[in-house]
């Protein structure tokens, strides 16, 4: 049971509601000011998000993306595809032995390995059945021989893909 308030209490508890509703900071005390719509009320949010998407606009390119460097063949021409997925091929040679590594989907291929080629030719297939009718963009280094080229263009026709284009560098 709550105990009953004093005259005094009462008195003070009417003065502070006298104040709060004659206040110009009524905003404060108040869950909700003279203003009764909620759209006046979420302008500062949209505000804040516009803000902070420009900044990470601004800013995005300055991060690294971690790769590889690829020594792509120079052209004259710069007519092309649009961006669809694509596929890094590159020869790194350690003495006699050298390996030709494809990247694709953010996964590493050894080409050199019989598994390894049928690991990315069932990733080729997964990959189009989840995305139909893309275009496959190769971005082979120079120093890949051609064989190697052909068969990962087999690879890739195989598993679906309805054009395989190849990428350069242009002068």
């Amino acid at each position: 049971m709550r105990p009953s308030l004093s005259l005094k209490q009462m008195e003070l508890k009417k003065m502070i509601k006298d104040i709060i509703g004659k206040s110009k900071y009524r905003r404060k005390f108040l869950p909700y000011g003279t203003n009764r719509n909620p759209f006046f009320d979420s302008i500062p949010w949209v505000d804040l998000v516009v803000v902070c998407s420009f900044a990470i606009w601004v800013v995005k390119p300055a991060f690294l993306v971690p790769g590889i460097e690829v020594n792509l063949p120079e052209q004259t021409f710069s007519s092309g595809t649009s961006y669809s997925i694509s596929a890094v091929v590159s020869a790194i040679e350690s003495g006699t032995n050298s390996m030709n590594i494809v990247f694709f989907n953010d996964k590493r291929f050894i080409l050199n390995k019989a598994e390894q080629k049928e690991r990315l030719q069932k990733d080729m297939i997964d990959f189009n059945n989840v995305n139909p009718n893309q275009t496959l963009i190769l971005f082979v280094d120079r120093d890949v021989r051609y064989g190697v080229v052909v068969d990962l263009m087999e690879i890739s026709r195989t598993a679906g893909f309805k054009s395989v284009n190849m990428s350069t560098q242009t002068k």
